[in-house]
């Protein structure tokens, strides 16, 4: 094995509902789904969502169709969107980033 193949990731453990599913990491070449833009509309952040959850879903258990995934409860969708942040390690950047875009504004200050 490679030292690049080393940095391949590894499938990870999460419970969403009461349903325990083995989610296997995006590589580089899914990095479009994961870079949308923060100004972009909502309407392009959902469908963005969508299909990064689709492909996550996908990659995980091959034989996953379109209408089970179309067919999930939104109940269920700010874990999975939580649960994919955290097996990327995104939700680290999300914090910073808004960090940053504070800063910028100056709403890290005392009183604004």
């Amino acid at each position: 094995m490679s030292r690049i193949a080393q940095l391949q990731g590894k499938p990870k453990k999460i419970k969403v509902g009461d349903v325990e599913l083995d989610l296997k990491p995006l590589t580089m070449k899914d990095l479009d789904l994961v870079s949308g833009e923060d100004n972009s509309s909502t309407e392009k952040q959902m469908e963005l969502m969508k299909k990064l959850v689709s492909k996550v879903l996908k990659t995980s258990y091959p034989d996953t169709t379109d209408e089970e995934i179309d067919n999930i409860s939104l109940e269920h969708l700010t874990e999975l969107q939580t649960a994919i942040m955290k097996l990327h390690n995104l939700d680290k950047i999300i914090d910073i980033k808004d960090v940053i875009a504070k800063r910028q504004t100056g709403q890290d200050k005392k009183g604004g």
